[in-house]
């Protein structure tokens, strides 16, 4: 069995906020994920590797996601499904 590096990529999102909308951080990842998992499965999710992390020193808004190269189809996918 030949052990091979796992390869990631990486989507940065803008989320705009609204003045009247209260959308965090946390709405935006129960969103996703429940997307994601709704349309692949929750095998495929653990598969993918996500991981979100959220940047603070540039602006709040921006959010980082970090998925496998072989999943990143299906995370771009969700993201355009997700209501956000």
């Amino acid at each position: 069995m030949t052990l091979a590096k796992k390869k990631f990529r990486y989507a940065c999102i803008y989320i705009q906020k609204d003045n009247d909308d209260d959308f965090t951080f946390s709405d935006f990842t129960r969103e996703f994920y429940k997307r994601l998992i709704g349309l692949y499965g929750s095998i495929d999710f653990h598969k993918s590797d996500i991981r979100i992390v959220k940047v603070v020193t540039i602006t709040s808004n921006f959010v980082i996601i970090k998925g496998r190269l072989e999943y990143i189809d299906n995370v771009l996918l969700s993201l355009y499904f997700a209501n956000c």
